[in-house]
């Protein structure tokens, strides 16, 4: 069953039957489609299944949006949605909130920030958005930990959201051709951030069929799971999924800020510039979970990438020497063991306070922030210890390495490497027959984070 808006534009929803859910479910997880197979009536509307076009949006200033057909967005509670969309899917801003499950892709938790990104963590398939509202009614009505039911102050689009590419697209001839083909009209990117607007607009010209499926759940669904004691084995199920996908940011961060401001206070690490200080907290809390780096794209888990990748060297652009290098945000993961990266020059901090190294070059600041990384590995593996601190465990199991265009092991630390050595060290950099654009911004300076085995 598919949806017009009271305007006539189709919107990009399916009401799914039990069965359709069940069929989908298992492929994902096949313990959540037993229990809705035992629990839910088989004659109800309950599951709508939302397929967004890339860089589309899904949570955007607390709102929560359906794809619109034409690659646009239409709210939950716009007027416009037809009744049986606005009977399942409507929401109460500050009491209730919609709940749905990544099918596929994945997407960045963001937000826009003085011509900056702050980026949150990543959402993958098999884990839910919104659900903590459900839990937070399920709480007894004198729980300290029950509150209001708000949207999350965090952004979120189909796909990435801090996507760019290493190789120099600067070229105004180049970039015009690139608008001609494509047939869409940006300025020349300046910087990063403005880049993934242009691969947005080139996916939708190209009637790209990159699509990220959530499945919502009716809001009579979520009453039930709140209040129906038959549904308690499901609820318990939905709690667990929420729970798995846990970050550091829901059990530990008050521990953590503290500890890791006690340990740089006891190292003396305070003595430096306190933007290198909080780069440093950074790489750590990316170790830890709490944030993402960033690595290259290899695969189209979130973004259109051959799509992309076609239109810079065959459709447009026409790059020739230089691969184009696309980077998206990864969340550090001991399980792939794969490197992540981190480059002052595409700054993501949370505490972002660059007035303070001001005038300095980018190599004396990957040198202060080598120094206090150094300074809080010597102390945290000395005084503290595992199972007891969240700091040692990120410190234990990570290894950094710093590079630079330019090092200069005389006036700064020798550990800082050449950038042209990262696609010898990284092979997801390197493309036979293509230069690895280590110039780059990000590449001029920029920290790799990788496992180590413990």
């Amino acid at each position: 069953m598919k949806f017009n808006t009271k305007h006539g534009q189709l919107i990009d929803v399916s009401a799914l039957t039990l069965s359709e859910v069940i069929k989908i479910l298992r492929r994902l997880n096949t313990e959540l489609a037993s229990l809705i197979e035992k629990y839910v009536s088989k004659d109800e509307i309950l599951f709508f299944k939302a397929s967004f076009p890339f860089g589309s949006k899904i949570i955007h200033n607390r709102e929560v949006f359906l794809p619109l057909v034409d690659g646009g967005s239409i709210s939950f509670n716009d007027l416009a949605l037809p009744a049986v969309l606005h009977e399942h899917l409507s929401y109460i801003p500050g009491v209730t909130n919609p709940v749905g499950l990544v099918l596929n892709k994945e997407s960045e938790f963001y937000k826009e920030v003085d011509n900056r990104i702050e980026c949150y963590q990543t959402i993958i398939a098999g884990q839910l958005i919104g659900f903590a509202n459900v839990i937070d009614s399920v709480t007894p009505n004198n729980s300290t930990y029950r509150k209001k039911a708000f949207i999350s102050d965090w952004n979120l689009d189909a796909g990435a959201r801090t996507l760019f590419m290493l190789a120099n697209i600067s070229n105004s001839q180049q970039h015009k051709n690139l608008m001609d083909a494509y047939k869409i009209h940006f300025e020349k990117p300046t910087d990063y951030i403005q880049q993934c607007q242009i691969f947005k607009a080139i996916s939708g010209s190209a009637s790209s069929s990159w699509r990220q499926e959530i499945l919502f759940f009716s809001t009579k669904f979520l009453q039930r799971l709140k209040t129906d004691t038959s549904y308690d084995a499901l609820y318990k199920k939905f709690l667990h999924i929420h729970r798995s996908a846990y970050t550091i940011w829901h059990y530990a961060i008050r521990t953590w800020d503290s500890e890791i401001n006690r340990v740089m206070s006891a190292t003396g690490a305070n003595d430096y510039s306190s933007y290198a200080v909080n780069i440093a907290k950074h790489l750590l809390l990316i170790v830890a979970g709490g944030a993402p780096g960033f690595a290259p794209v290899t695969d189209d888990s979130m973004c259109p990438n051959i799509l992309i990748e076609e239109a810079y060297t065959k459709h447009g652009y026409g790059l020739t020497r230089q691969w184009p290098n696309l980077i998206q945000p990864v969340q550090f993961n001991l399980i792939n063991k794969y490197p992540v990266y981190y480059s002052p020059n595409l700054s993501t901090l949370f505490n972002f306070n660059p007035e303070t190294f001001k005038g300095k070059t980018t190599i004396d600041l990957l040198d202060k922030v080598l120094t206090v990384i150094l300074l809080c590995q010597k102390y945290v593996l000395k005084n503290l210890k595992t199972g007891d601190s969240y700091l040692y465990d990120a410190i234990k199991k990570a290894k950094f390495s710093f590079y630079h265009n330019n090092p200069d092991p005389v006036n700064f630390s020798p550990k800082i490497k050449n950038s042209i050595l990262i696609p010898e060290e990284d092979p997801r950099f390197y493309k036979q027959g293509w230069d690895f654009p280590y110039l780059s911004s990000f590449t001029r300076g920029c920290i790799k984070i990788e496992t180590v085995e413990v």
